[in-house]
């Protein structure tokens, strides 16, 4: 299967040498603001999987016990991100997908989730 790629509005990643990037790596395959084939929601967090789902995850970890180092800090980001099983991913999938039709119902307007 062809992979997709997506991505926020953030201004970083609207530069002219990020969409031309994204158009040679992944043509007609993005979604993202300036993407050729569909715009992507602005502030839509709860259709992107990283601000719904691994950041808090992230943090909760992370933050389980006091940190003592910077150092400290990264080892518990590398040990939380391996630590990920494919089951956890696997329900991401099926929430973010859920979410996706919930937008459609609703033809891109706000909902709850």
């Amino acid at each position: 299967r062809r992979m997709w790629f997506q991505q926020d509005g953030a201004p970083a990643h609207r530069s002219r040498a990020v969409t031309q990037y994204l158009n040679n790596r992944f043509p007609n395959r993005w979604i993202g603001m300036g993407s050729r084939v569909q715009e992507w929601p602005p502030r839509s967090l709860d259709l992107t999987p990283l601000d719904f789902y691994f950041w808090g995850y992230i943090r909760d970890i992370v933050y389980s016990q006091k940190l003592t180092t910077v150092e400290n800090m990264k080892n518990r980001i590398r040990q939380a991100c391996r630590n990920i099983n494919v089951g956890v991913l696997e329900k991401v999938r099926d929430d973010f997908h859920h979410r996706l039709e919930l937008c459609i119902q609703v033809n891109g307007q706000v909902f709850e989730h």
